[in-house]
């Protein structure tokens, strides 16, 4: 995978964990009764969106990027998140 075709791929990836964290935001917004549930699921999506991001900036340059942080294809990635 190209440089340029990784990084889409990161920030696809990025911007899906970070939509799924912004659900479960509403889900525990919108379900008080099960708000820690969903809180830490908040922090999960935004703790995968926050690995991503590290790759991106302190293994990529090296050309080390830890390619299993991004196990589906862009395509994938894109059509999950418009869903």
């Amino acid at each position: 995978m190209s440089k340029d075709d990784l990084l889409k791929t990161a920030e696809e990836a990025i911007q899906l964990e970070q939509n799924v964290s912004n659900l479960y935001l509403i889900f525990q917004q919108e379900f008080p009764e099960d708000a820690q549930f969903w809180w830490t699921l908040v922090q999960e999506e935004s703790n995968h969106a926050a690995l991503i991001k590290s790759g991106i900036r302190y293994f990529m340059p090296l050309n080390k990027f830890p390619m299993e942080l991004l196990q589906t294809g862009i395509q994938d990635l894109a059509r999950s998140r418009r869903r």
